[in-house]
């Protein structure tokens, strides 16, 4: 009889992992598969399935290997094969369970399995309620008899490696451990830039067949690894308002005017009718990185204005002169602008599982109404989990680096540069079927900041503005921020003068805004809106706003009546000092900055800073006691309903019967007759 080796030994007990994290995968499809998915989807799900599996199986091979290492080393062999396999069972049998627990966690809860489990420990009401809906003996069973029969095989495939090899055979195939340690770390992490995350499961629009794609193990560790990152995040700290005042104060922060609400659960679900004739506009919208409007000529910022093109752009069109991001990093915006939901305390939530469910946000709307949805981006898609959001929330068709050539990719870090990524977008844009909706991110303006060199205007900034430069000779140098800054302006130039001339220019609503600005929370960023038809006539508007307020403004230019959850309001029709901005740094728990009226306040903790928003200067908060409570109080609503929002899921269309298609819109005899 030939006897196997370590090498083949360990490989057959990963694969055995693997078939048998394979088979709870069979389980969830089996219970939660409602026959929307095709055969191509479901293959296509296990494939990238296989890949998690290799995360959790990794784990388990790590400690396996570990402890042979060790039985190599101390040399009792049978104790310690019993110790391996009772370890090894310990952990199967963990894993088994939690994988097919979140066979029926998905299955009421419509989510992958996650911390949140752990708060109904002990809860006699929760367990019985599942126990009236599931048959818990038969599970039971099915975990124990899964683990009794990998355990058994697992036993028999190991026992020879464990009770014949002896350490001077080992130290002769250390090539052997090497192969195997490369096997569990690249099984563990993957190939790809970023460690496996829940990113990295999405490929359809279809919810279940991005969920069959998690295991649940792992999920469960993402999760509770979060939940210790952000120990600080109490809800009770956060339960300033009982329900009820809760849904009237959410409901006031939208306006009741115009808007019909649709449910306690999500109290800013709504239908909110315009009171405008229906406008079938393209819609072109370029989310520019770090678009600060510290260098922004238009907004005050000659020294230098590194914006020279958008300057004189914003004269012909609508620009927001106090506007502000609501966060600190491109996803903050994205989010916000997309889907008008705000910066979370404590959490980045495009990476958070709780996205698995649908918000009602801008692409899903323009979707409602006809559009084919596009999304444009230089760099990779699925950073921190873009492509898998807006797949899951209406974007239909994107554009990512794989789509460039790589001759042009592999030159920069990020990507392909602004001014090839707005050249390929004008081309497509070309060929899509009006109404559409065209979502343009750039990248170029982000450190290492690099642009091609027919465009480098290095030398001149450097000659012009060195002595202001602190980080000269680094990456992250000012000159060097001030160099792509103005590619990035001279990329709108190229942008606009290409398709000038095209016959859906005049037709479209262009708008351009940051996704945050360069460095910390309190300074503004520019928001402009402009229709070559002249329909929006030029001004300059000085109320505040922020990214939550994107959704609801392009909507209300658009008219008709439509279906949202948005947390704001539309800019064009709000009135001087009603609206406030806030903007969060995820990473700081007691920290949150309003914009309002003419103040800037900073919030730390119980400690607070009340300044000129213009000019940054504090000033004196006698006599300003009634704004600083309702500022207080917008901070407060901003904490508790977005996290209790997420933490129940409550975002979503939780009355997804209602639906646009049986909305009347009014369209004037013009519009009927196109």
């Amino acid at each position: 009889m030939v006897k196997k080796g370590i090498l083949k030994s360990f490989i057959m007990q990963y694969i055995l992992i693997l078939i048998t994290l394979c088979f709870t995968r069979v389980w969830f499809l089996n219970v939660n598969n409602n026959g929307t998915l095709t055969w191509d989807e479901i293959f296509k799900g296990f494939y990238i399935g296989v890949k998690f599996d290799a995360s959790i199986g990794g784990i388990i091979m790590a400690a396996l290997l570990l402890l042979f290492l060790l039985s190599r080393i101390i040399p009792l062999k049978k104790i310690w094969f019993k110790i391996s396999m009772g370890i090894y069972g310990v952990l199967m049998f963990i894993t088994i369970f939690f994988s097919a627990g979140n066979v029926y966690y998905y299955r009421e809860f419509e989510t992958q399995l996650d911390a949140s489990i752990f708060e109904y420990a002990g809860d006699t009401e929760v367990y019985g309620n599942m126990g009236a809906i599931f048959n818990l003996p038969v599970i039971y069973g099915l975990i124990c008899i899964l683990t009794i029969i990998n355990v058994c095989l697992s036993y028999k495939n190991l026992k020879e490696i464990y009770l014949t090899d002896r350490l001077g055979k080992a130290k002769k195939n250390i090539l052997t451990f090497i192969v195997l340690i490369l096997v569990v770390f690249i099984g563990i992490r993957g190939l790809q830039n970023r460690p496996r995350n829940v990113e990295h499961g999405f490929f359809s629009k279809k919810i279940l067949a991005n969920q069959m794609t998690q295991n649940g193990m792992l999920s469960l560790i993402h999760s509770v690894d979060r939940q210790r990152e952000f120990k600080n995040i109490d809800m009770k700290k956060l339960e300033f308002f009982d329900n009820d005042e809760l849904v009237k104060r959410s409901r006031e922060l939208v306006g009741t005017e115009n808007n019909q609400f649709l449910s306690d659960q999500n109290p800013l679900l709504r239908i909110t009718d315009t009171k405008k004739s229906l406008k079938d506009k393209n819609v072109v919208l370029i989310i520019a990185e770090s678009f600060s409007g510290q260098y922004v000529g238009a907004l005050g910022h000659n020294d230098p204005d590194l914006a020279p093109y958008f300057s004189e752009l914003s004269k012909k069109g609508v620009l927001f002169t106090s506007f502000y991001g609501n966060g600190t990093r491109t996803r903050n915006g994205v989010l916000s602008t997309n889907v008008s939901f705000p910066v979370q305390v404590g959490r980045d939530l495009m990476r958070d599982p709780a996205v698995q469910k649908p918000f009602y946000g801008l692409p899903r709307i323009l979707k409602d109404r006809g559009y084919n949805t596009n999304f444009y981006h230089g760099s990779r898609l699925n950073f921190d989990n873009m492509q898998g959001v807006l797949l899951t929330n209406g974007m239909d068709n994107f554009t990512g680096k794989k789509d460039f050539p790589n001759e042009i990719t592999s030159k920069y870090h990020w990507g392909a540069p602004d001014t090839v990524l707005f050249d390929r977008s004008a081309k497509e844009i070309k060929k899509l079927k009006e109404p559409f909706f065209a979502e343009i991110l750039t990248i170029s303006n982000h450190s290492p900041f690099e642009i091609p060199k027919e465009y480098d205007k290095l030398e001149e900034y450097t000659k012009k503005y060195s002595s202001r430069d602190t980080k000269a000779g680094t990456d992250d140098s000012l000159m060097m921020r001030y160099n792509a800054y103005r590619y990035m302006d001279t990329a709108f130039e190229e942008f606009f003068e290409s398709i000038k001339n095209e016959p859906w220019y005049m037709d479209t609503l262009f708008v351009i805004v940051s996704d945050h600005k360069i460095g910390g929370i309190h300074n503004n960023i520019p928001l402009f809106l402009y229709t070559p038809d002249g329909s929006l006539k030029p001004q300059r508007i000085d109320s505040v706003g922020s990214q939550v307020d994107i959704l609801p403004t392009i909507m209300g230019y658009l008219g008709g009546t439509y279906k949202n959850a948005s947390w704001g309001k539309d800019l064009l029709n709000a009135k001087d000092g009603e609206r406030m901005a806030y903007t969060k740094s995820p990473k700081e728990f007691e920290k949150a900055v309003i914009m309002y009226k003419d103040y800037y306040y900073e919030k730390n903790g119980r400690s607070f800073t009340l300044r000129d928003r213009k000019t940054l200067k504090n000033i004196d908060s006698k006599g300003k006691e009634k704004d600083i409570e309702k500022m207080e109080d917008f901070i407060k609503l901003h904490l508790q309903l977005s996290e209790t929002m997420v933490r129940k899921r409550s975002f979503a269309d939780v009355d997804d019967d209602i639906s646009l298609k049986d909305l009347k819109v009014v369209k004037t005899e013009s519009e009927k007759k196109k």
